[in-house]
């Protein structure tokens, strides 16, 4: 105990000395970062201290006109118009694609909890005010009745005295600092609460100026100090891409994965870093070593105009306001003195004697209003006539070097006025158009730096998603236009050795690499790309046939979300859909229909009924030949008849006795030819059948 008390002392001691190092190094830069705080937030802060004093020491006039913070303003106009996203893509070692939309989708989430773009935009202004911000990735709770944790990003508010990283890293993000020092103010009874039997001292937070401080005169400064620890772990990588810690998790379900075809492809030994945790305040450390889920520096920070200068590679940055201070400061003065030189100034006066102005009282008085041709006095032999006395006028130099500071405000943080708009009545409408946007490249550069700190707290994110949420549990995933599904997290795998249900972490799976960016909020852009489609549309119309939903979809009004589910399904029982851009919904939907006999459409009952028409035409034909056939056949027995008749008429003298025979035979070949004669009337009558068949068959066709 002893000696872990010793050890805790000496860990404190240089934690201390690392404190004091990283905040003299970077003193000069924090000092010139709040100073500009103090120009914008003070209501003094426009003015130099001594000059301010000496003012008002005389009761000289002293004003101040803000020409700084319209220009941050109208820089901040196109960024609070601004979304802030990032897309994950994957980087080999199995990472798949649908993994890489559920990382996306999730981030969306976090981000919108934590209500992310409020955060950066408050950033990006600080960033250009004093040039530093900084926030973090937090694990917690949603709330009390909560047993899950929740990846959040909560902004560290005051991080100008609060934000300490290693003074030898390099990254303005700081994620290769070794540790990092939130310093934090609580009160005496909450600290008492948390450690009953320790005597509160504060932190040093290097704060000279307590103008703004967050901290309190009866409030204690502690300090939180995350930092990392190398440990060496054993790690496989199975055939399907994901990689497993080899612990006793892993050894649990390593058969179970070997019957589902998934077996162990590699393994090696790896220095794995996890980031801890500990609280000290004045007088050593109250907590140490904590665990946390990171695997990296859970705290961005970011910088304007971050340089390395020097043969020390000192670290420096800036927000524009600094080189807004002396224009701004000469400005007020210009102007202060020229309304103390004018406005303020004693008004030019008539003078005369007390004798000559004695009996002439209320014409005096209503000098400055009457319009009397004449004004009367007494005179007075002992002095002479009254007269009108001029007063020094202003400098008229003053009103030029105001005008002239304000001009210089504008231009060294690239605003020029055609790029407001000023001047929109003397250009096109695109020329305008043209002129603001490339007044958008002066935010562009501290957008970039907002942008850096986005991404790199999406990467801690990516990484730190599977240790969060490791269990098997539900989330809700937003997509790009704010839709939302419900997905399911971490199945889990039936053991059956220990016949347990035993975690399969599949999002522990592949690498993921992480492009963030800045652009038009998604209802500007939504509105430009339907303006975009419409005017394709009117070129191509099939447009509106192949992508009929996607542009309902992207009309913001009432109701029209109903009226593009509509065209979506009339689209999708089409077969315009592809399969690759249904939902799951969608997808057993159509597997649903594809089970059920399909149904003939229109056309198709048209064709089946022309292809019916023809093969009919065409026995009709074969029947009519027929017909003419028999007809012959007819006309040749006729013919036999009638010679035959001949030959009896012939043989009647001659062999009478044949006669009966010779009847007889004739009356056998009579029949044959009635029979012939009903065959071909039944023949049409089947002709006649089938043309009425034909008929029915396109009356019951729909018109196509």
């Amino acid at each position: 105990m002893a000696d872990k008390e010793q050890e805790n002392r000496e860990t404190f001691r240089t934690w201390m000395e690392e404190l004091k190092g990283d905040q003299e190094s970077d003193s000069d830069q924090r000092e010139n970062s709040k100073e500009c705080d103090r120009f914008l937030l003070d209501k003094d802060g426009q003015w130099e201290d001594d000059i301010a004093r000496t003012l008002d020491s005389q009761n000289r006039p002293r004003y101040t006109f803000d020409k700084v913070t319209p220009v941050l303003e109208s820089m901040m106009a196109d960024i609070e118009d601004m979304d802030f996203g990032c897309n994950i893509k994957p980087a080999g070692s199995g990472a798949d694609k649908d993994l890489a939309l559920t990382y996306e989708g999730m981030i969306r989430t976090i981000q919108n909890d934590s209500r992310s773009d409020a955060i950066f935009r408050n950033a990006c202004r600080r960033v250009m005010r004093r040039g530093f911000d900084a926030w973090m990735v937090r694990a917690k709770y949603a709330d009390e009745w909560s047993f899950e944790q929740d990846l959040y990003i909560v902004p560290i508010t005051n991080a100008l005295n609060r934000v300490w990283a290693s003074n030898a890293c390099k990254k303005p993000d700081s994620s290769d600092s070794e540790y990092m020092n939130v310093l934090t103010s609580i009160s005496q009874k909450e600290y008492k609460e948390r450690w009953p039997d320790r005597q509160p001292v504060s932190v040093d937070d290097y704060n000279e100026e307590r103008d703004y401080s967050d901290y309190q005169p009866n409030n204690i400064t502690i300090g939180e100090r995350y930092y990392k620890k190398k440990k060496m772990i054993e790690i496989a990588q199975m055939s399907n891409g994901e990689v497993h810690e080899i612990n006793d998790d892993y050894k649990k379900i390593k058969d179970e994965l070997a019957l589902n075809g998934i077996t162990e492809v590699n393994t090696k030994k790896v220095n794995d870093f996890n980031w801890l945790y500990a609280v000290y305040d004045g007088n050593g450390i109250m907590e140490i070593d904590k665990p946390t889920p990171f695997k990296s520096n859970p705290i961005v920070t970011v910088y304007g105009n971050y340089e390395h200068i020097g043969s020390n590679s000192k670290i420096t940055y800036s927000g524009f306001v600094e080189k807004e201070l002396d224009a701004q400061r000469v400005h007020n003065y210009s102007k202060s003195r020229e309304i103390e030189e004018g406005a303020l100034s004693p008004r030019a006066k008539w003078w005369m004697t007390k004798a000559q102005a004695k009996g002439n009282e209320d014409q005096i008085a209503r000098m400055n209003i009457s319009s009397d041709p004449v004004q009367f006095y007494t005179p007075d032999s002992e002095a002479p006539p009254p007269f009108y006395q001029q007063v020094a006028q202003a400098n008229p130099h003053l009103n030029a070097l105001g005008n002239q500071m304000a001009s210089d405000i504008k231009e060294q943080a690239g605003v020029f006025s055609a790029m407001q708009g000023d001047f929109s009545g003397r250009m096109s409408e695109d020329t305008v158009r043209m002129q603001i946007d490339r007044g958008t490249a002066a935010t562009r550069k501290w957008v970039n730096s907002i942008i850096d700190g986005i991404r790199r707290t999406c990467e801690i994110l990516v990484e730190t998603i599977p240790v969060v949420y490791d269990t098997k549990r539900q989330f809700t995933i937003t997509g790009i236009d704010g839709a939302e599904s419900l997905v399911t997290l971490n199945e889990e795998i039936y053991d059956q050795q220990s016949r347990q249900m035993v975690k399969n972490n599949n999002l522990n799976k592949g690498k993921y690499k992480v492009v963030a960016d800045a652009g038009p909020a998604y209802t500007n852009r939504l509105e430009a790309g339907l303006d975009a489609l419409l005017k394709y549309a009117a070129i191509d119309p099939t447009v509106v046939q192949q992508a009929g939903d996607v542009i309902m979809k992207a009309i913001d009004a009432p109701m029209v979300d109903q009226i593009a589910e509509r065209k979506r399904k009339q689209m999708l029982q089409a077969g315009m859909i592809p399969p690759e851009q249904m939902t799951e919904e969608e997808k057993q939907q159509m597997a649903a229909m594809a089970q059920q006999p399909q149904q003939p459409d229109a056309n198709m009952v048209f064709a089946l009924a022309e292809q019916q028409k023809a093969a009919n035409e065409a026995q009709k034909i074969q029947q009519e030949g027929q017909i003419k056939a028999a007809e012959l056949q007819l006309k040749s027995q006729q013919i036999e008849n009638d010679r035959i008749k001949l030959q009896l008429q012939a043989a009647q003298t001659n062999q009478k006795g044949n006669i009966d025979q010779a009847k007889a035979i004739a009356d056998i070949r009579n029949t044959n030819a009635e029979t012939i004669q009903t065959q071909v009337e039944t023949q049409g009558m089947t002709v006649d059948n089938i043309g009425k068949q034909i008929d029915n068959l396109q009356k019951l066709s729909p018109q196509v």
